[in-house]
């Protein structure tokens, strides 16, 4: 073993060298090249030197450490920062700077990894190198077969490159010419469609604010009546005050409540008779004509009349007609006083001490607690009076009422007309309210769905204007231009998991078709670093305690649109890939093909390359 590794170093220090070996004459003669392990071709010139030139040190990438070419790939790190004397082991792998290890993988696709994965029993090159000088891992040389699978796949990407450059050229071009045409033709269309609606809105608007101005007119002339009938009433509630303080003025406050009723009713007796006594010498004259009952008539004038006589007398003139009016306005207590039912203003009156007419009944000894006969007389003759005091107040009682009336005669005859015929002038006015409301809601509905019709229309209009302006634009992507004059609100779907995925271009973008993952930017996002092409849709549905959902759909050159490859990357935050033939761009083409074509040229060549010894230093 330590004769092997003496071999070893003896080819390190001879690195560009090469050695011919003897064949047979059939065969080429295969040259074998020495290189450190691991080292990138764009860096070989760093790991060679002259046979002869024994002096020849290595530097690091830092330009500090200077080494001899025995202590590259040796197993340690020398060069800290950068781990360039270490290409071929993991003695680097912490090093921030490391180029890390080269797969050279002939017949396949060389590819770099990282120092860490040098070693650790796992084959990450397909030509096995990174594990090349590991005793306990062997892996096998699968480049060929590696190899063989790109180019296929290569074949069928540059096919598929081919055949959507073709259908964005032709077909996909010319529906975004014909999109233009057709929106340029909805454009004259939703132009008279917008001035027609747009006419019909402003008759509508017109008709109703007129409602709205007859409606206010009807509104204001009721405030109006209120406020008037509201002025009214409070100027007779402040005369009715007046004269209340100045009759409380010429009269002892210290009368009774029955006192002041009494004297109250009196005063308006008299006042009543002043007023009216020409009707009663009318009524005399009127009596006093009638033949049939002359006499009787001239007796009944010149007999003077009892205060029943004239209550009653004077209450026919005033109260007849009008009694539907006062027992209206009466409240209990004044129905009691009219019946005359005076008992509950007597404390010393029991309930049962009067019979029907108000009457005392005759008194039965029999039942007579007491043995007194002059206290029984006394009784007596309190009970006659309190009996004729009630037969008093119950005159008055019926005169009260004939008062009322004559107080509500005088109140209408003031406010200039009855309360039927305010009451009437309510209702019309409440039913011309009405109508006029009727009429203004009416007005309101019809023109608010002109005004929804015409805004409607407006904005189609506007965006089929904006749809043409961007068609017609020399600045903006080509990309944009083709998915929108091609593939406008067109959708692809395809199912993850147990969810279905859905896009709509320039649309929405929803899953299980309800919740919303977002509305797609007007604009294709270009990665300048990747060059891959996206559409963003943001915006979408909040996630509960998480943000609002999104999803973003790398554009990917195909043959034909196909959505795939839905994942969640992060939480509501979603991608997925659309195979579409305007993701197909010349300059990726000649990309693959010249990708294609040296893989190919590589495997062809792969048995007439020279070997490669690897070189290690432990």
């Amino acid at each position: 073993m330590a004769f092997f590794f003496l071999v070893l170093i003896f080819f390190s220090l001879t690195t560009t060298s090469t050695i011919a070996t003897k064949t047979n004459d059939n065969q080429k003669p295969k040259v074998v090249q020495k290189h450190f392990l691991g080292v990138d071709p764009l860096f070989q010139h760093k790991y060679s030197f002259d046979d002869d030139d024994d002096e020849k040190k290595f530097a690091c990438n830092d330009g500090k450490t200077i080494i001899d070419f025995t202590k590259v790939n040796d197993n340690f790190c020398d060069c800290r920062e950068d781990g360039s004397d270490e290409p071929g082991t993991n003695a680097c792998s912490h090093a921030i700077h490391s180029h890390g290890f080269y797969c050279q993988n002939l017949g396949s696709t060389a590819k770099l990894i990282k120092s860490s994965f040098v070693n650790d029993n796992v084959c990450d090159c397909c030509d096995g190198s990174d594990e090349k000088f590991n005793t306990k891992k062997h892996c096998e040389n699968t480049c060929s077969k590696d190899g063989m699978r790109t180019m296929e796949s290569l074949r069928e990407e540059v096919r598929d490159f081919e055949i959507g450059i073709r259908k964005k050229r032709n077909e996909y071009a010319k529906k975004m010419e014909n999109a233009k045409k057709e929106a340029e033709k909805e454009v004259v269309r939703l132009q008279k469609a917008v001035e027609q609606l747009r006419e019909e809105k402003e008759k509508n608007e017109a008709e109703e604010e007129k409602a709205n101005e007859v409606f206010r007119e009807k509104e204001k002339l009721k405030e109006e009546r209120e406020e008037e009938e509201e002025r009214k009433k409070k100027q007779e509630e402040e005369k009715e005050k007046v004269e209340e303080e100045e009759k409380r003025h010429h009269h002892p406050d210290d009368e009774s409540k029955e006192e002041r009723e009494m004297r109250e009713m009196e005063e308006e007796m008299r006042e009543i008779e002043r007023e009216e006594g020409e009707v009663d010498r009318a009524a005399a004259k009127v009596a006093a004509s009638d033949n049939n009952d002359e006499k009787k008539g001239e007796e009944d004038i010149n007999r003077e009349e009892t205060d029943e006589e004239r209550g009653r007398r004077i209450a026919e003139q005033w109260v007849h007609g009008d009694d539907n009016d006062h027992r209206e306005g009466e409240n209990e207590e004044e129905e009691d006083f009219i019946d005359g039912d005076y008992g509950h203003h007597d404390p010393y009156e029991e309930e049962d001490d009067y019979d029907e007419d108000g009457h005392y009944p005759p008194h039965d000894d029999d039942d007579d607690d007491f043995d007194d006969d002059d206290d029984d007389n006394n009784i007596g003759e309190e009970r006659d009076v309190e009996a004729s005091k009630k037969e008093k107040v119950g005159m008055f009682g019926r005169v009260k009422q004939m008062v009322m009336g004559n107080k509500k005669a005088k109140k209408k005859a003031r406010g200039g007309g009855s309360d039927n015929e305010d009451d009437n002038k309510m209702g019309e006015e409440e039913r011309a309210l009405e109508d006029a409301r009727k009429v203004k809601n009416e007005a309101s509905r019809k023109a608010n769905e002109a005004r929804e019709k015409f805004e409607e229309s407006n904005a189609k209009l506007s965006a089929f204007n904006a749809k043409i302006e961007r068609l017609s634009s020399e600045t903006d992507d080509e990309t944009t231009k083709l998915l929108l004059g091609a593939l406008s609100d067109q959708c692809f779907s395809t199912k993850a998991d147990k969810y279905t995925y859905e896009i709509c271009l320039f649309g929405q973008s929803k899953q299980d078709n309800h919740v919303r993952l977002g509305d797609m930017k007007s604009e294709i996002t270009f990665d300048d670093s990747s060059g891959k092409r996206f559409a963003k849709f943001e915006n979408g549905e909040k996630c509960w305690n998480g943000p609002k959902r999104s999803m973003t759909v790398e554009l990917v050159c195909g043959s034909t649109e196909s959505l795939f490859d839905v994942q969640e990357p992060s939480r509501c935050e979603y991608s997925s890939k659309l195979y579409t033939p305007i993701a197909c761009d010349e300059k990726t083409l000649d990309e693959k093909k010249i990708e294609l074509d040296s893989l190919a040229e590589r495997e062809k060549n792969t048995n007439e390359e020279a070997e490669v010894e690897y070189v290690v230093n432990f």
